[in-house]
C-alpha cells in the first residue's frame, strides 16, 4: 500500500506539472496537445522519469516558441511608432532596389564607418564619388523646405557674377561691392582687374572658391559660436553680390533649375525683405521685390509648369524688434496684395546667442490679428542645449513646421505634440554637423526622431557654404549614418510634399506627380541593372 501511495503521489505530481505546462504554453500550443500528453501518461505511467523528461522537453520548446513570438510582437510595437508606419509594403521592384541599396551601403562603409568618421571635407569627397550618391541624385525627392538662397546659389554661378565689370573687391578687407555706375574707392578694384594682377583667371577664381566656402580650420572648434562666426561671415561676404537684383533673379532661376534636375518639385526659401538693390544701389520697394519673385516663378513655370516656389519671410532676431515688425509688415503686404507664393513667417539667427522667440510674442500676436491665414514656419531648437526653449514657443504659436529642431529629442512631451499635430520637421543634417551641433552624424537626433514618428524632411540649408550643391548629399549621409532603407527614403520625400506650404490642390497634384516619377525611377533602376533580382 505504501509503495502504491508513493507511486500515486508521483503520478499526481506529474499530472500537476503537465497542467502547469499546458497553462504556460497555452498561447503557442494547440488544444490537441492535451490529448497528446494524456496518451503519454498512459504510455509512460509506469516509467515516471522518462515521462518527466518528455514533459520538460515539450515545456522548453513551448517557452522558446513563446519567447520568439513575444520578441516579434515587441519589435512590431516599436516599428508601429516609426514615421513609415502608414507606408504600404514595398512592391517587388522596390524590394529589389532596397536590397541593391544595402549592397551600395556596404560598398561605402565596408567593415567600419570610416567615411563618416573623416573630417567632413575629406569624407564628402569619398561619398560624392560613389554609386550610392549618384542614386540619391537621381531619386525623386519631392521638395526642399529649408533653403537660404544666399548659401544655395552654385559656386560657379557666384564666381560668374564676379566677371561683371561692376563687381569690385577689396582683398585686404575681403569685401565685395556691386556698383553698376562705377566705384572709385580706395582699396576696391574690379574683379576682372584683379584677375589680371594675379596673373590668371584661375588663380583669382580659386581664391574666391576658398573664401566663399567654409574651410576645415573654420569648423575645427568644439564651440558652436566660434563656428557660427565664419558661417555668418559667408552671408556678409556675398551679400553685395547676390542681393544685386539682376544677380538675385539669375541666382534664383539657376537654383530652381538645379533643384528640378535633382528631382525637387517644390522649393521653399527663407527671405528677409529690404536687402535687394537696383542699379542705383537703391533698395527695391516691397512691390518690386515680390514682383521679382513673381517674374522668376513665371519664367521657370514656362519651362517646368509643375514647379512650385514658396517664400517664407524671415526676420533676423539680432536686428531687434523694429526689424521684426518691418518683416511682419512685409508678410502682411504680400498677403494683402495677392502674392500667394509668400506663404509664411519665420525668425532666424544663431539661437543660443540672440533673443528667444518669446521676446517677440507681442509683435507677432498684434500682427496676426485679422489674418486667419497667417502661418509660421519657425527656426526653433537649433541647439543642443536643454535650456533652449524656442520649441515651446514655436509649437504654442501653431508653427506648421520647425526649422532644424535639433534639441527636440530632449523634450519628450513636445515629441508627442509634434507627432499628434503632424508638425513637419526640417532637418538639415550636414548643416547641423558643420556648425558643431553633433560631432558624429551617426548620433544626430534625426535618427531617433524618425523612430518616434516625427514627420521629418531632409534639407540642405546653405549647401554651397559647405562645398556641395542640392540636397542629395544630405540624403546620402542620412542613409548611411542613420541606417535607413528605401521605405524611409521614400517617406522623407513624401513628407517634403505633404508638409510643404503650397496650396492643397497644388499639393495633391504634386503628390500624384511624385508617385508617378517614383515608380518610373524604381523601374529604371531595376531595368538598368538586369541582375538585381539575384541579390534579394
Amino acid at each position: 500500500m505504501q509503495i502504491t501511495f508513493i507511486k500515486m503521489n508521483k503520478l499526481a505530481l506529474v499530472v500537476f506539472v503537465l497542467m502547469v505546462t499546458l497553462v504556460v504554453s497555452s498561447e503557442t500550443e494547440d488544444a490537441h496537445d492535451f490529448y497528446k500528453y494524456h496518451s503519454l501518461i498512459k504510455k509512460y505511467g509506469n516509467s515516471l522519469d522518462e515521462f518527466s523528461e518528455i514533459v520538460t522537453q515539450n515545456s522548453t520548446e513551448a517557452k522558446v516558441r513563446k519567447y520568439w513570438e513575444d520578441r516579434k510582437q515587441i519589435m512590431a510595437k516599436d516599428q508601429s511608432y516609426r514615421f513609415t508606419r502608414d507606408v504600404p509594403t514595398l512592391t517587388p521592384d522596390e524590394e529589389i532596389v532596397n536590397a541593391y541599396l544595402e549592397t551600395l551601403r556596404n560598398e561605402v562603409i565596408h567593415i567600419d564607418d570610416s567615411p563618416l568618421l573623416l573630417e567632413f571635407f575629406e569624407g564628402q569627397k569619398i561619398i560624392k564619388d560613389t554609386e550610392l550618391h549618384e542614386f540619391f541624385k537621381k531619386m525623386p525627392k519631392g521638395g526642399e523646405m529649408h533653403v537660404h538662397l544666399e548659401g544655395a546659389v552654385a559656386l560657379d554661378t557666384m564666381i560668374k557674377f564676379t566677371y561683371s565689370d561692376y563687381v569690385y573687391f577689396n582683398v585686404e578687407k575681403q569685401e565685395f561691392k556691386t556698383v553698376p555706375k562705377g566705384l572709385d574707392e580706395k582699396g576696391f578694384l574690379r574683379c576682372n582687374e584683379l584677375r589680371q594682377i594675379w596673373g590668371s583667371n584661375a588663380t583669382f577664381d580659386n581664391y574666391l572658391r576658398k573664401i566663399f566656402v567654409m574651410q576645415p580650420e573654420e569648423i575645427s572648434s568644439k564651440q558652436i559660436h566660434e563656428i557660427w562666426k565664419p558661417f555668418e561671415g559667408k552671408f556678409i561676404l556675398n551679400d553685395p553680390i547676390i542681393h544685386y537684383y539682376e544677380f538675385y533673379k539669375l541666382g534664383l532661376l539657376d537654383f530652381c533649375r538645379q533643384s528640378i534636375r535633382d528631382g525637387i518639385y517644390i522649393v521653399e526659401i527663407r527671405h528677409a525683405s529690404g536687402r535687394i538693390f537696383d542699379e542705383n544701389n537703391k533698395i527695391l520697394s516691397l512691390k518690386d521685390e515680390f514682383e521679382l519673385y513673381k517674374s522668376a516663378l513665371e519664367e521657370i513655370k514656362q519651362e517646368y509648369p509643375d514647379f512650385q516656389l514658396a517664400i517664407i519671410v524671415a526676420a533676423l532676431k539680432n536686428q531687434g524688434k523694429q526689424h521684426v515688425r518691418d518683416q511682419l509688415d512685409s508678410y502682411l503686404y504680400a498677403m494683402d496684395h495677392g502674392y500667394e507664393f509668400v506663404t509664411g513667417f519665420d525668425l532666424v539667427n544663431e539661437e543660443d546667442n540672440v533673443q528667444p522667440i518669446h521676446n517677440f510674442v507681442e509683435e507677432i500676436i498684434k500682427a496676426k490679428q485679422g489674418y486667419p491665414d497667417f502661418k509660421f514656419y519657425f527656426h526653433a531648437g537649433e541647439s543642443n542645449r536643454r535650456s533652449n526653449e524656442n520649441l515651446y514657443d514655436a509649437i504654442l504659436m501653431g508653427t506648421k513646421r520647425v526649422g532644424h529642431g535639433f534639441n527636440l529629442a530632449l523634450k519628450p512631451h513636445l515629441i508627442d505634440l509634434v507627432v499628434e499635430r503632424d508638425i513637419g520637421y526640417e532637418i538639415c543634417p550636414i548643416s547641423n554637423f558643420i556648425l558643431g551641433y553633433t560631432q558624429d552624424m551617426r548620433w544626430h537626433p534625426g535618427k531617433q526622431l524618425i523612430s518616434k514618428g516625427v514627420p521629418l524632411t531632409l534639407n540642405s540649408d546653405c549647401s554651397v557654404f559647405y562645398n556641395y550643391d542640392g540636397v542629395a548629399l544630405d540624403f546620402t549621409y542620412a542613409f548611411l549614418a542613420w541606417e535607413l532603407d528605401l521605405k524611409d527614403m521614400k517617406q522623407l520625400a513624401i513628407n517634403a510634399v505633404t508638409h510643404s506650404s503650397i496650396k492643397p490642390k497644388a499639393k495633391s497634384m504634386m503628390l500624384t506627380k511624385f508617385h508617378r516619377d517614383w515608380n518610373k525611377f524604381i523601374s529604371s533602376v531595376v531595368e538598368s541593372h538586369g541582375d538585381l533580382s539575384k541579390i534579394v
